[in-house]
């Protein structure tokens, strides 16, 4: 029961993201500045609220709690990035651009120059490789639907332990658990959820999105959890849909 309720300076290094990438094929100045301008960087290692927007123009603006905004300037010359502010100027090779991240390293005259890992962030400052993006299509079928399941491989101790999700909304499903007995347990409630693709999403009591890969044949269901874009497949839990 514990597992469903467990899944239910401004340059740092950041962490592998929960959705794919998809890399640059080209690191020409051209592409290289339209794939930089308008977006908003930062690192899991910078302390909260630090970012770096690219703007438009060549403008870049550095954001810190309690501080005034820094605007300084960002440049493309030749296949490198060059951070310019009042003091100085700071110019990158770029080793990777993809969707959701940026890696440079400083350039220097030993080629040694400190690797910088970052990653896109939207307007609220959330990584775009954790933003799922919803289509409901799912959640649409799943409306007025009843699931039971029960874990593939059960421990010991819940063998025989069923969850039940009630999707009596268009928004939120109530989740509530069974005793291998058949009573009902004091856990659960209800939670909002939506979809995207075949995967379930529910918002649990930490207002963290968790995923489930939902496979349905006739009124056969498996929901198999994702962590960090993997599928836990030890974790399965299989029942009924009605």
């Amino acid at each position: 029961m514990k597992k469903i309720l467990a899944f239910t300076a401004i340059l740092a290094t950041c962490a592998q993201c929960m959705q794919a990438d998809t890399t640059s094929t080209s690191t020409t100045p051209v592409s290289l500045e339209k794939a930089l301008s308008g977006k908003r960087v930062s690192s899991d290692d910078a302390p909260k609220g630090w970012f770096m927007t690219f703007r438009r123009g060549g403008a870049l603006k550095r954001e810190r709690p309690g501080i005034p905004d820094l605007i300084g300037q960002w440049t493309v010359q030749g296949e490198d990035l060059c951070l310019i502010s009042d003091q100085d100027t700071d110019c990158f090779d770029v080793l990777k651009l993809t969707e959701h991240e940026l890696v440079l390293r400083q350039q220097s005259e030993d080629g040694e120059g400190r690797l910088m890992n970052m990653h896109f962030v939207n307007k609220q400052g959330e990584a775009l490789r954790d933003v799922i993006t919803f289509d409901g299509v799912l959640a649409k079928k799943l409306f007025g639907r009843v699931i039971t399941v029960e874990d593939e491989t059960p421990s010991p101790s819940l063998k025989g332990s069923k969850t039940v999700y009630e999707f009596e909304t268009r928004s939120t499903v109530t989740v509530g658990f069974l005793s291998a007995s058949g009573f009902p347990m004091p856990f659960g409630g209800e939670l909002p959820y939506n979809s995207v693709g075949n995967d379930l999403c529910i918002e649990n009591d930490k207002q963290k999105q968790v995923c489930m890969r939902v496979a349905i044949s006739d009124d056969k269901v498996r929901l198999t959890p994702i962590e960090n874009g993997a599928l836990l497949e030890k974790e399965a839990m299989v029942g009924t849909i009605e």
